[in-house]
């Protein structure tokens, strides 16, 4: 599922409907240079 994470487009995981992890990418040019993941339950 697409998502913004802090304006950076991102990208939810969901598994039984349940997040299980969340990514935000940094774009630069047209191209993903760097992506974050987040996949900590306490944290989620």
């Amino acid at each position: 599922m697409p998502i913004l994470i802090d304006r950076r487009p991102g990208a939810a995981a969901v598994l039984s409907g349940r997040v299980v992890s969340i990514m935000a990418f940094t774009i630069v040019d047209g191209k993903i240079t760097r992506l974050d993941v987040l996949a900590d339950a306490m944290r989620l």
